[in-house]
């Protein structure tokens, strides 16, 4: 079974959802999230969107490289499509990523760009704008 916990944090550039990473969900010392641990400091897809100063890979001209499709394939025995959370946080941002996995925790559809808009929610871990939905 997969678990998932609640996670309203940024996004990392690969797209995981940190409320089904296993490090996140553990009971006995959880990561805190995204770019709070040591491997997330020294993680390829961090390193890469930083020199190309992009924030996620769907971003990138050569999405998806060969290194995104390999780490991808590990991530769908604990519930994630790493290309469909790219496609997500291209249509809807953080935001929409993150009410899709709360969605799923609660066997809803796919949270869509318009019902992200239409709760009147702040942009997600922005604190340069008050657009109602992460597109940076």
């Amino acid at each position: 079974m997969i678990s998932l916990r609640n996670y309203s944090g940024p996004v990392p550039p690969c797209g995981i959802y940190c409320g089904s990473c296993p490090s996140y969900t553990k009971d006995s010392s959880p990561c805190s999230g995204a770019f709070s641990a040591e491997r997330c400091a020294s993680c390829y897809f961090q390193k890469c969107t930083t020199e190309k100063g992009i924030d996620h890979c769907y971003e990138c001209k050569e999405y998806p490289c060969g290194q995104f499709k390999y780490f991808s394939k590990r991530w769908k025995r604990f519930g994630q499509d790493l290309a469909e959370n790219q496609d997500q946080l291209q249509k809807s941002g953080s935001l929409g990523l993150q009410l899709h996995y709360v969605g799923k925790s609660q066997n809803f559809a796919r949270v869509t760009n318009e019902e992200i808009e239409s709760k009147n929610l702040p942009c997600a871990g922005c604190p340069n704008c008050n657009k109602m939905v992460d597109r940076h």
